[in-house]
């Protein structure tokens, strides 16, 4: 059976999966976007549903002020007695853990844990309960009460990685008599690896594998994949091994999809430490195990004709619940300016969905009732310095057509004409390295009223190293914007 990498596209990087039965489980990192932590199921590890988000409500989580690629880092998720766990950085306060015995009702509360370090990862044994954390030259572990967060015990080196940079992410097994640490090494750009230790005791010493790193793309320039690592280890109810990992996919030495999860078979060797193939992962699998599956395209088109929002949409640093609704007018969703604009680290009017392939489009259909100086439409975002979009603004009481591209210090604004009708649909559509901002005429014929370099908007050359674009609907300064739908399309047609 074949299936294609990513697994999971667009900006979720950092996985970490479990398993229930017959049903699997995955966590991706969030960073400044809300809400926190995606969580995904599938029953073959390649097909992957959204269920929803582990940190959903600001009792949970503050993102206030929080800069760039801030906020949650990498995620663990662990199940242990009936119960699930989720522990996480946020960087401006530290390591917490969050729990539930249903994901349908959520998560808890968090529990802070005193213990310095990203990457947090949780290992169970005999009732007893650890903690291993990166501080990024060494991986450290500690017991702690799980129900209060306290330190059982002071936290103890137990590796330095492989003699690579930048150790993190680690995570403990125990399998066949032997604790196998698997950490990520060498940054997370293309340097990037997995590397595997193993020991007799928990606390070590632990030895690394003769097979390293277990897998990396860092020499293999021509493969699709690229930066791989961050990984976790699972075993399926077939008795086969597998890790999920982050990759991605860059262009012409640049990206801007973000880090992505992939799945990769393992294999182990007679002398028993786990490996990939030929160390390195190509974006086509062929193997077995994992039946049929059903990759597609991600395409939908919301009418905002339901109850909530999709699971996909997201906001920046805040819920913004005060600023939209799907009942302020039937059918519509609405947007209410809060004097915040694009620009802001603060928390913007914006409401969208991660980019997930180079070929796309994102598009609505709208109409505002804007305050002087109001602005709202569609927008492609990677951060507060890089975005841009197209959209309609009130201008001395005269709405206006534009674009305006935001490139760090460089800000282009370009009319387009005033518009004199009530509704308007307009687009922006991508390919490898433009994005094109249009709107559709009376006679229904698209019109490209400008476009812009894709690469402005890469990881590379952002402030944000860690997250990816989104495209969504915004609204800035003060007014009111009604979206009748929008749509994210892959692979559309001219």
């Amino acid at each position: 059976m074949n299936y294609n990498n990513p697994v999971i596209r667009g900006f979720y990087p950092d996985p970490s999966i479990c398993k229930v039965c017959d049903d699997y489980y995955l966590v991706t990192s969030s960073f400044e976007y809300l809400p926190g932590v995606p969580l995904f199921t599938s029953k073959n590890l390649v097909d992957w549903e959204q269920m929803g988000y582990c940190l959903t409500r600001d009792s949970q989580i503050d993102l206030h002020g929080t800069f760039c690629s801030g906020g949650i880092y990498a995620p663990t998720i662990r199940y242990y007695d009936g119960m699930f766990y989720m522990i996480t950085t946020n960087i401006s306060k530290g390591n917490f853990i969050v729990y539930t015995n249903d994901l349908k009702k959520g998560f808890s509360n968090p529990i802070w844990i005193d213990i310095k370090g990203i990457d947090p990862s949780l290992y169970f044994e005999d009732g007893k309960y650890y903690i291993q954390a990166s501080c990024m030259t060494f991986i450290h572990q500690a017991e702690i009460d799980i129900k209060t967060g306290a330190l059982l015990s002071e936290p103890k080196i137990i590796s330095e990685g492989c003699g690579h940079r930048d150790v993190e992410a680690p995570h403990i097994y125990k399998i066949n008599g032997w604790y196998y640490l698997m950490c990520a090494e060498g940054g997370t750009r293309d340097g990037h690896m997995v590397t595997v230790q193993r020991s007799r005791f928990l606390y070590g010493p632990y030895e690394k594998s003769p097979n390293t790193p277990m897998v990396s793309n860092k020499d293999k320039s021509k493969e699709k994949l690229q930066a791989v690592g961050h990984a976790d280890l699972i075993q399926d109810n077939s008795g086969n091994w597998w890790i999920v990992a982050l990759a991605t996919r860059p262009y012409k030495h640049r990206h801007h999809l973000g880090r992505e999860t992939i799945l990769v078979p393992v294999i182990w060797t007679k002398d028993g430490w786990p490996m990939v193939e030929n160390s390195y992962v190509p974006s086509e699998i062929t193997c077995e195990g994992i039946g049929i599956t059903k990759q597609k395209e991600e395409s939908f088109f919301d009418d905002f004709d339901q109850n909530g929002m999709r699971a996909d949409y997201n906001t920046i640093r805040d819920f913004i619940i005060n600023q939209y609704s799907l009942k302020d007018k039937a059918g519509y969703l609405t947007l209410r300016g809060n004097g915040e604009d694009l620009n802001t680290l603060s928390s913007p009017v914006f409401l969208g969905v991660r980019q997930k392939e180079y070929i796309c489009r994102f598009e609505v259909k709208l109409l505002t009732e804007l305050e002087e100086g109001g602005t709202a439409g569609l927008a492609v975002l990677i951060d507060n310095h890089h975005h841009m979009e197209i959209g309609l603004r009130n201008s001395q009481g005269i709405l206006e057509l534009y674009t305006k591209r935001t490139v760090d210090d460089i800000v282009i604004i370009t009319k387009a004409f005033d518009y004199l009708e009530e509704k308007i649909i307009i687009g922006i559509e991508a390919d490898e390295l433009h994005y094109k901002f249009y709107y559709i005429s009376e006679k229904n014929e698209k019109i490209i009223i400008n476009e812009a370099m894709v690469k402005h908007m890469s990881v590379e050359m952002s402030d944000s190293p860690f997250t990816g674009v989104f495209g969504g609907m915004f609204i800035e300064n003060r007014g009111t914007a009604y979206f009748d739908w929008f749509k994210y399309e892959e692979s559309p047609k001219p």
